[in-house]
Order: structure tokens, then sequence, then C-alpha cells
């Protein structure tokens, strides 16, 4: 006669969380194996030649410089955007620092960090500036700063709710749709989705 075995089922739930700890544990082990694969990888990467990058040249002539304004923090903002724009610059935000050694070597890496860094100031400068003129009622000078800055990058958030709102008030959603088919083409970030429910909402109050 057979002896029937009666499992419990927490036993069988005990039994399929260790698996799963032990699958975890693995993989997060084959995680750092490839990680610290890849920072001895970019510790030794042998230098390329950089004299010839193409590096990111901004349009200034876009923009609406005044030549001279009783505003003084409006020239102050405009002589931030000159200057950091003179700077070489790359935009280089999707790749890591350990990608940017492999790629282009690690001795090379200080110059190169640097042209991303510039980058990242130039834009900030950028923002700032419609900004403040987006808040002091300088709209169409807003409008054209702002619109320049998504051209060339899609990581700031506020330069598109700011945008949105112009739009709504000009009482064009259709501008704001396309906003929202920008960021949705771009690739997944931390500020995507972020975005895309601030631009919502505003046209959604359309």
């Amino acid at each position: 006669m057979g002896i029937l075995i009666v499992i419990s089922p927490l036993i069988v739930l005990l039994i399929l969380r260790i698996r799963l700890n032990m699958s975890s544990k693995d993989k997060n082990d084959e995680i750092m194996e490839e990680f610290w694969a890849r920072e001895r990888e970019a510790r030794f990467a042998r230098n390329v030649d950089i004299s010839n990058l193409p590096l990111f040249i901004p349009d200034m002539e876009c923009l609406p410089f005044l030549p001279s304004s009783d505003d003084k923090r409006r020239s102050e903002l405009e002589a931030k955007v000159i200057s950091s724009g003179r700077e070489p610059m790359l935009d280089l935000h999707e790749f890591t620092n350990t990608d940017l050694k492999i790629k282009y070597g690690n001795g090379n890496f200080t110059t190169i960090s640097s042209y991303d860094q510039n980058f990242m100031y130039f834009t900030r400068d950028l923002f700032q500036w419609g900004k403040y003129l987006y808040e002091n009622n300088y709209t169409d000078d807003a409008l054209t700063v702002l619109e320049y800055l998504i051209s060339i990058t899609q990581n700031i958030v506020s330069a598109f709710t700011i945008l949105a709102k112009i739009y709504r008030d000009n009482k064009e959603p259709d501008k704001i749709s396309n906003l929202i088919n920008i960021v949705e083409s771009t690739k997944d970030s931390i500020t995507k989705q972020t975005t895309l429910r601030s631009l919502r909402d505003i046209i959604n109050s359309y």
C-alpha cells in the first residue's frame, strides 16, 4: 500500500522563495562581474584621437539677444549664455563615465567629460534665460529661447511645461500635442514620465 505524502503549502512557498533568492543572487553576481569587467576595461582603455570630434556649436544668431537693455537681470542672463556658448561642448548624457573611458580612452576622460559638462551648463543657462523671459512677460522671446532649447535637449522638464503654457495661452493645443509626441519619441529617462504627466495635465486643462 502506497504512502500518501502531504506537502504543506507553506513548505512549497518556502522552497519557491529559496529558489527565487538563489536565482536573484546568481543574477546579481553576474551583473557585478560584468560591471567590474567593464571597469577594468575602462581603466586600461587606450586613448583615441579626439582632435576632430564633431563638437556641438550652438546657433547663437537665432536667439533674441538685445544689444542693450534697461533690464539688468536679462542682460546678465544673456551674458551667461554667450559665455557658456563659447565653450567646446558635446551632449554625452546617454553615456556613463565607464562608457566614455572605453570609447575615448582613460587619458581623455577629463577632457571629454568637460565637454559634456559644458553642454549641461549651456542648456542650463538657456533655460534660466528663457524662464526669466517668460516670467517677466517677454513671451515671444521666451518662446524663441525655449523652442531652441528643446531642439537640442529633451532633458529639462520645465522647458516643456513653460512652452506648453505659452501654447495654451496662445490657443495652440496642437503644439502641446507635438511636445507630447517629441517626449514620447525620446528614450526612457528619469524625466520622461514626469514631463509627459505635466504636458497632459496642461492640455487637459485647455
